[in-house]
């Protein structure tokens, strides 16, 4: 599925170690991955003063969607299949790659056209990772995303206190939309099934160190013996190696919400 599509990605200079994680995580899948990568400059005042909710934080949920917006209409006439948008505190997981065809399976099986990643068993997206079909709908999934850019412009930040996420939840029901099932994602610190698991998202971690060390941390995880599904305690995010505190969950109470 990965070699038929696009990868989109957005980053600044000061999240650097944070991309790099992400770029290799890519790199280890060992398989041809398209990326069309921006590398933002921002304003040396912006940079001063990073995390959530900060300037720069908001600045660049902004011009992430911007990007998107300008990589689905110069390839939405390539022959890539799917778009992927990511955030760069995203992992590929190299453990489950046949998965990643199950994945596929499901999403033509299925008459939507933009899968979100599921904001953990709520029915809300999470736009740290999307997948976009590049079908005979892509203008009007562009349309939708250049109303997301407009309505981030005329919306006060306290009214967007998930930046982007908040105005697509929002606005999500002008789209034929559904979730990626929460089998092959990891959650922040929620792994669904160990063995489906195709991405993770650093929710929960704030800082570019809590980031890299959640990052670190997961993959971790993947790399011993541990549960199917697990759930690693929040108890000190700066310090996640002391987090070896997990809790099973049953398979059938993460069932997936489609629109």
């Amino acid at each position: 599925m990965l070699e038929k599509s696009l990868v989109i990605c957005y980053s600044t200079p000061n999240y650097s170690k944070v991309t790099e994680i992400f770029l290799n995580s890519l790199q280890e899948l060992s398989i041809p991955i398209n990326l069309y990568h921006k590398l933002d400059n921002p304003d040396e005042n912006l940079i001063k003063k990073d995390g959530f909710l900060s300037e720069l934080w908001y600045y660049c949920v902004f011009n992430k969607v911007n990007h998107l917006v300008n990589a689905l209409s110069e390839f939405k006439n390539s022959d890539y299949r799917y778009f992927f948008m990511c955030d760069c505190d995203i992992q590929f997981i190299k453990n489950n790659l046949n998965e990643w065809n199950n994945l596929e399976t499901y999403i033509e099986s299925t008459d939507k056209d933009v899968y979100f990643m599921q904001e953990y068993i709520f029915n809300d997206a999470n736009t740290g990772v999307y997948i976009i079909k590049n079908n005979k709908n892509i203008d009007s999934i562009i349309e939708f995303f250049n109303e997301v850019i407009l309505t981030m412009t005329n919306t006060k930040k306290e009214d967007m206190n998930r930046g982007d996420q908040t105005i697509i939840n929002n606005l999500k029901n002008k789209l034929n939309y559904t979730y990626i099932p929460n089998e092959y994602i990891v959650f922040g610190n929620m792994i669904f099934n160990k063995y489906k698991s195709l991405v993770h998202h650093s929710i929960g971690a704030e800082t570019i160190n809590d980031k890299i060390n959640h990052l670190t941390y997961i993959n971790y995880i993947f790399n011993i013996n541990s549960p199917q599904n697990i759930f690693m305690d929040n108890k000190n995010i700066g310090g996640l190696f002391n987090m070896l505190d997990c809790r099973l969950y049953p398979d059938d109470i993460f069932a997936n919400h489609e629109n």
